[in-house]
C-alpha cells in the first residue's frame, strides 16, 4: 500500500506523522482475505452449485 509505505519511510527518516487508521484497515482486509481463502479452500460451494454437481453425475 503506497500510503503505508510513505508513512513508513517518514518514520524511518525521523519525520513526524499524524495519527492514521490505515494500518487497522489493512489488517482488517488481510483478515477478510484469509477467511475467504479458507472458505474457498475448504471446498465450500453454494447450495445451487452443489445440486448441479450432483445432478451432472447422473447424466
Amino acid at each position: 500500500m503506497p500510503v503505508l509505505d510513505t508513512r513508513t519511510l517518514a518514520i524511518i527518516t525521523g519525520g513526524q506523522v499524524a495519527e492514521s487508521s490505515f494500518h487497522l484497515v489493512y489488517v482488517a482486509c488481510e483478515i477478510l482475505k484469509i477467511c475467504c481463502l479458507i472458505w474457498a479452500g475448504s471446498g465450500a460451494k453454494p447450495a445451487k452449485m452443489a445440486a448441479l454437481s450432483r445432478s451432472a453425475v447422473f447424466l
